[in-house]
């Protein structure tokens, strides 16, 4: 579900963060790029806004991203949570550390599942009270643009790219469902990381090296004809400013 617009929208990135209340034009603030400072940028423009009901969406160099392949049954929630436990122990290391939550989906599909420091988000959750504000979303910036694009791809068959600056995210669809998932830190060329991160990953899933790409960016636009000429790919219209592209 997508946030209202009557409520504050929150956009937070490596040391930065962008408001929006209603229809009101954006406010920004930037800090050190750290999570830090994000945290600094935000307190700073709560500090300048009446408290109320917020919706958080998240850069995706704060958090992890899974797609995992179903449990062998259905699972109650306390269930879930020591399956997600063992099954992302590799990644994670010490899960505990980590606030875990995953989408709700039918018997056999892959689980989506996001995964952030608990500190963070503790962090995060007491900076909003002690400026009276309530949470109704904090979520990744892939939940909040996905729901956007669902309807729109829902037949489409090959490669999601979302990208933001020094981050990319992979999603491989099947006509219309996520069957892939992979998160991926990006260098300067960016156009070639994608690229090589095409290669690879149809190489691990087992699908053509060549295809349709449905390209969503935030930030500097990379140099298209360089990803290859075995890729079709269709830009996404949206804003180029990364804050903005958070926050909308």
């Amino acid at each position: 579900m997508s946030p209202s617009w009557s409520e504050t929208r929150i956009a937070l990135l490596p040391g930065r963060a962008v408001l929006a209340s209603g229809r009101e034009a954006a406010d920004s603030a930037e800090a050190e790029t750290s999570w830090e400072g994000a945290l600094a940028a935000l307190q700073d423009l709560l500090a300048r806004q009446r408290s109320g009901r917020v919706s958080v969406t998240l850069s995706h160099h704060f958090l992890r991203l899974f797609l995992l392949d179903p449990p062998p049954t259905w699972l109650r929630r306390a269930e879930m949570e020591a399956w997600l436990s063992e099954q992302l122990a590799d990644s994670l290391g010490d899960v505990d550390a980590w606030h875990r939550v995953w989408s709700d989906t039918p018997p056999g599909r892959p689980v989506p599942v996001c995964a952030i420091p608990a500190d963070r988000l503790d962090e995060l959750q007491v900076l909003l009270a002690r400026h009276g504000s309530r949470p109704r979303h904090i979520r990744p910036w892939l939940d909040a643009i996905w729901s956007r694009r669902q309807r729109q791809l829902a037949r489409g068959t090959g490669w999601y790219a979302l990208l933001e600056p020094g981050m990319a995210s992979l999603l491989r669809l099947v006509r219309g469902r996520i069957s892939r998932l992979r998160q991926r830190h990006l260098g300067a060329d960016v156009a070639a990381d994608l690229a090589g991160m095409l290669q690879r990953e149809s190489l691990l899933a087992g699908t053509p090296t060549q295809g349709e790409v449905w390209l969503e960016h935030a930030g500097p636009i990379p140099d298209l004809q360089a990803i290859g000429p075995n890729w079709r790919v269709h830009e996404l219209a949206g804003p180029s400013d990364p804050g903005l592209a958070l926050l909308a």
